[in-house]
């Protein structure tokens, strides 16, 4: 592989990082049209977020992670496979609560109202697989893109009396989704985004259904640093307020250093929610993070890049 298509490789994987607020901060989107070649490459990223957000639900802690993120590009095509390890500051992995000896069982700490925002899952390992489709429109490359994510859910239940095992649940969180880009111009583009969230088999069961819109800001470049900017939109079912109850603008700062091919992000999102218990209240999500193409393989011939 010449360094010329290498570096053409780890470009275009960096000028998109993440995405929708859907999905963790720190999965960097990429974006590749490959055109008639095949195209496989491994990264990987590390990093820190403050004030952790999921699904649109604060997590009430900050956390350290490691995403690893596996892509086939082929055609007009592309399949990931993505795993994420997430530990947070409080409290990770198994979720341990007590409950006293009455039918039907009460929890402590008790959940969230169901007019509520809804507590978002402990961290832990995340398991995330993707397809995508690339179509063009008016010269501009568009992705339709469907995901599915799975993170396991382990609870401990004790008894509030003795603090003996009463039970031990294994449930798991899924999300399926589907967002498309939208293009209004040469100048405006957006995605528009469904998804469906359902925790099963824990204390703390739940379903929510996800329409947001992501409007995608020109990108701004100082010097060496490019400024990208988003504001989402969303509404988000069983929070006591139907219609638009999420508004997050984010603005992430990308440097990539060209020596290396480490890339380096720091996004702010300040993520405004309102639900049937409180007013609109605002979360500040603060993430830094590194990543880097570990593993770029090239198969076939490679057309030229398309152009945004």
């Amino acid at each position: 592989m010449t360094p010329r298509i290498i570096i053409f490789i780890l470009g275009a994987l960096v000028v998109a990082a993440s995405a929708s607020a859907q999905f963790p901060a720190f999965d960097v989107d990429d974006f590749v049209a490959p055109g008639d070649g095949v195209m496989f490459v491994s990264r990987v990223g590390t990093g820190y977020v403050a004030n952790l957000i999921d699904g649109y639900r604060p997590a009430e802690q900050n956390a350290l992670f490691v995403h690893l993120a596996n892509s086939l590009y082929w055609s007009n095509f592309q399949l990931d496979y993505k795993r994420s390890e997430v530990r947070g500051s409080e409290e990770s992995g198994r979720a341990h609560v007590q409950s006293c000896r009455c039918t039907p069982p009460i929890y402590f700490p008790t959940p969230p109202p169901r007019d509520a925002t809804p507590a978002a899952p402990l961290p832990g390992s995340r398991d995330t697989l993707q397809f995508s489709f690339y179509r063009r429109q008016s010269g501009i490359v568009l992705r339709t893109r469907a995901t599915y994510e799975r993170q396991a859910i382990d609870t401990t239940v004790t008894s509030i009396t003795n603090g003996d095992v009463v039970a031990k649940l294994s449930g798991d969180e899924q999300t399926f989704g589907l967002d498309a880009d939208l293009s209004f111009g040469h100048h405006l583009f957006g995605s528009l985004i469904v998804a469906r969230t359902i925790r099963d088999g824990t204390t703390d069961d739940d379903a929510q259904t996800t329409i947001a819109y992501v409007a995608r800001i020109p990108v701004v470049s100082l010097r060496r640093i490019l400024l990208r900017p988003t504001i989402t939109v969303a509404a988000v079912s069983g929070r006591g307020h139907a219609g638009l109850n999420v508004i997050n603008p984010a603005i992430e700062a990308y440097w990539h250093d060209v020596n290396t091919g480490v890339n380096v992000h720091l996004i702010w999102s300040p993520q405004t929610t309102r639900d049937g218990v409180q007013s609109w209240r605002t979360k500040h999500q603060l993430a830094f993070f590194v990543d880097s193409a570990i593993f770029a393989r090239l198969f076939g011939v490679l057309a030229a890049p398309a152009k945004d």
